[in-house]
């Protein structure tokens, strides 16, 4: 049925799951063209062919929902790992999918402070984050983020950004419970309750929100080695018990991750303990680790 004019309308509904590609697209796995091309015919003799530009949804997120990756706790550090919660962050991913560091992917872009964010990993659709590296350039204090989703732009300010803010990742165990990101330098192997730590060997923990770094290292550049220093002094502590610090800085081949190497002195408790570390004058929130009983 047409208008006065002779005009018909049809509603188009485009899946967020879709995947659309053709000559000169180059899309990945969960990434949507920039474009759609739509070829409408009623009979061979009359058709007709338009482009429509493909905008996303409106981001929604606060600043309470940007936070450091390790502890989800509020707040972000120049040169660290971050989460951000909200909605309308990207279109067209199904469960996770890796950035790999690109600093767009799928349309999704952020840029913190006005510094574009290395993407490591997108969630969605029913829950949806985005796991970067917050750019060394961004200064602390309050800064503002800035969201696009596939040309839809929306930025929040008031965002806290600390000097340092160390958060120990946690591992999860196949029994259940968490312990720290802390391995038997020897071996690589998790320090587990069935698998704990031996006063006196060598052990590294895993955290991020180091800080600066000595040399300096490129935003979404791997760590090198020999391995950048963190400028500011660090401590490992196992139930208040300060442990023997070989080694605190950025970890060899991967973006945002810091590392401390580290003995546990003789004496004090054993099994599980609570560990923490701290840098300058922050403390990390409380993690655990297990160490052998004699």
């Amino acid at each position: 049925r047409t208008d006065s004019e002779g005009r018909a309308g049809v509603r188009v509904e485009w899946p967020a799951s879709a995947t659309v590609s053709g000559p000169g697209q180059n899309t990945r796995p969960g990434q949507s063209a920039p474009a759609i091309t739509i070829v409408a015919a009623v009979t061979d003799q009359l058709t007709t062919t338009f482009e429509l530009n493909a905008s996303g949804r409106s981001p929604e997120f606060s600043a309470a929902g940007f936070v450091n990756a390790a502890t989800f706790v509020s707040g972000i550090v120049p040169g660290g790992l971050a989460t951000l919660f909200g909605a309308g962050l990207s279109e067209g991913v199904q469960g996770t999918v890796l950035a790999e560091g690109a600093t767009s992917f799928g349309g999704t872009t952020v840029r913190i402070g006005g510094f574009a964010a290395p993407l490591l990993s997108i969630t969605g659709p029913s829950s949806e984050q985005i796991n970067l590296q917050v750019p060394f350039e961004v200064s602390a204090g309050q800064t503002t983020v800035e969201v696009e989703n596939n040309g839809t732009v929306v930025s929040v300010s008031g965002i806290p950004v600390f000097s340092e803010q160390p958060g120990i990742f946690e591992i999860p165990l196949p029994t259940g419970g968490t312990v720290g990101a802390v391995i038997h330098a020897s071996t690589g192997q998790l320090v587990t309750p069935q698998n704990p730590a031996q006063r006196q060997e060598p052990l590294s923990i895993f955290f991020t929100g180091g800080g600066a770094l000595r040399p300096a290292v490129n935003t979404g550049a791997l760590g090198p080695i020999p391995p950048a220093v963190m400028t500011e002094s660090l401590t490992v502590s196992f139930d208040d018990r300060e442990a023997l610090l070989l080694f605190s800085g950025y970890a060899p081949g991967f973006v945002g991750l810091y590392q401390a190497n580290f003995t546990i002195p003789a004496g004090g408790g054993c099994g599980p303990l609570a560990l923490r570390i701290q840098v300058g004058e922050l403390q990390s929130s409380p993690s655990t680790t297990s160490v052998v009983c004699p």
